[in-house]
């Protein structure tokens, strides 16, 4: 299983024991490594978990929506949140 928050078979949803928010603003290069490290502390500790991104729009915007697409793609337990730059000000 790839990553900690993966349901364990089809139908078998996964309990989810942590939800973490992270935001994020010019951090392309740290999200790879940021869920790679954080799914396998959770697998080595036996608890599940997902991660919610929020991106601000900075610079590379983008990209942080791809690479998050292609971690929720690899299995795992990844969403994001595209704010407005208005939004919540």
């Amino acid at each position: 299983e790839r990553g900690a928050g993966k349901a364990k078979a089809k139908g078998e949803a996964a309990k989810q024991e942590l939800s973490v928010i992270v935001p994020t603003y010019n951090e392309t290069e740290n999200i790879r490594p940021l869920c790679e490290r954080l799914f396998k502390a959770m697998k080595e500790a036996e608890l599940t978990c997902e991660l919610l991104f929020v991106d601000d729009e900075s610079e590379g915007s983008d990209e942080t929506q791809k690479i998050v697409k292609a971690l929720e793609e690899e299995g795992f337990a990844v969403r994001i949140h595209c704010r407005k730059k208005t939004e919540g000000r």
